[in-house]
Order: structure tokens, then C-alpha cells, then sequence
């Protein structure tokens, strides 16, 4: 990981060289001023993203929970839908069976 956060620098700091040497040696100044800020942006969104990336994985089982219990939440309201069509004879029992026993799978 220290590797790609170096790579990253690297392209960045690259970035800004180029960039500031177009503006000032060449004259072009709208292209050089896109690359060097381009260049800082880069670098430091890269180190932003690694200094984020601990608390993403310590984060991350508590996101997957919330999407989790959404899914199964909305899969409880889904089947009191597909039920409500069978009991007004919308829908076939064979119907309701199959899609039943998506949403059951969600549910537990």
C-alpha cells in the first residue's frame, strides 16, 4: 500500500513539474496552471484516500450491517405487498410462491 501512495505522489509531484514548466518556460499559462493544481489535487486526494483507508476497513462491517438490515426490511415490506396482491386475486398462488421464497431468503 505504501508503494501505490508513493506512486501516486510521485505522479503528482510529476504533474505539478510539468505543469509549472509549461507555464513558466513556455508561456502557456491556462495548460500549465491545469497541470500543477491538477498535480496537487492528485497528490493530495491520494494521500487523503490513504489516510482514509483504516477507518474504511473499520467502518466497513458496520456499513455492510446497515445495508443488510435494509435489504431485509425492505424484503418484509415486499412480501406484505406480493401478499396483499394474492388476497385480492391480483396474482396466482404460484406467483406469490415463487416470489415468496426470494424475498423469505432476504429475510432470513
Amino acid at each position: 500500500m505504501k508503494k501505490v501512495l508513493i506512486a501516486n505522489a510521485a505522479v503528482g509531484g510529476l504533474m505539478f513539474v510539468v505543469g509549472a514548466s509549461i507555464h513558466d518556460f513556455l508561456g502557456i499559462r491556462e495548460l500549465g496552471n491545469v497541470l500543477a493544481y491538477g498535480g496537487i489535487w492528485y497528490g493530495a486526494l491520494s494521500l487523503a484516500i490513504f489516510a482514509a483507508l483504516p477507518l474504511y476497513k473499520k467502518l466497513r462491517p458496520r456499513i455492510d450491517d446497515a445495508f443488510d438490515e435494509r435489504s431485509s426490511s425492505r424484503a418484509y415490506e415486499d412480501l406484505l405487498r406480493w401478499k396483499k396482491l394474492l388476497d385480492e386475486n391480483i396474482i396466482s398462488q404460484d406467483e406469490f410462491d415463487v416470489k415468496s421464497r426470494e424475498l423469505k431468503a432476504k429475510l432470513l
